[in-house]
């Protein structure tokens, strides 16, 4: 089944056109890529993929249409972790992660039941009652990434989820977001500078360039070779 489709996308920033007429598809469970120079629109696709920056073109999530549905309809099915974790300062782990339930309007034991289960899973128990400062940078992006799971989406969109983590935590960050999407079929789309891990973790690949996003072929040493060319 198809989790995740794009196509005709049209992609402006003033005079300059990032995207004209492009596309991508991941089945549920794939996990794509996306790659390019930097400053070549990357940031701003994701964005556009949830129509939070203006684009031409339409997004399919698990068959629900941008055009057909809206926007609130897809980003009901997505979760999404742009950048910076982007916790809220004054809201406890809980109530950054419950947020979205509590706005879909669950009981509120519904609420932390499912919150609660996901904090466990993500070793973060303990820091249920914390604020944003007081945690570790590893643990603002486990605490971010369950609230974009915690709405059980179809899709997770994730824009270099990794950036400015050292080594080992990058490892044990990019383990968790594979290990939590595959244990819930989510299909997963990131943006990457980490071209050595792209062709060991990814189902496709793109690279943006030239206006077009063009789809990577071959085995995973092909992937590495143009990616590295």
């Amino acid at each position: 089944m198809t989790a995740l489709a794009a196509a005709g996308l049209v992609l402006r920033a003033g005079p300059r056109v990032f995207l004209d007429g492009a596309g991508l598809a991941l089945a549920a469970g794939e996990v794509g890529a996306l790659v390019g120079a930097a400053g070549c629109g990357k940031s701003l696709l994701v964005r556009a993929l949830c129509g939070l920056y203006p684009s031409e073109g339409e997004v399919r999530v698990n068959g629900v249409s941008s055009r057909a549905d809206g926007w609130e309809a897809v980003r009901a099915r997505t979760g999404v972790l742009l950048g910076a974790p982007g916790l809220l300062d004054d809201l406890t782990v809980l109530d950054n992660v419950a947020w979205r339930l509590r706005r879909q309007r669950l009981p509120e034991d519904q609420v932390r039941t499912r919150v609660g289960g996901l904090l466990d899973e993500f070793g973060l128990g303990d820091a249920v009652g914390k604020i944003p400062a007081e945690l570790s940078g590893g643990m603002q992006r486990r605490a971010a990434l369950a609230r974009a799971l915690v709405s059980q989406p179809a899709v997770l969109i994730l824009d270099d989820p990794t950036a400015g983590l050292d080594p080992v935590t990058t490892t044990g960050v990019v383990q968790l977001i594979l290990g939590a999407a595959r244990g819930r079929g989510a299909a997963v789309l990131w943006t990457t500078h980490d071209l050595a891990g792209v062709a060991a973790r990814a189902h496709r690949v793109w690279v943006m360039r030239g206006g077009r996003l063009d789809a990577l072929a071959g085995d995973a040493g092909g992937w590495a070779a143009e990616l590295a060319a």
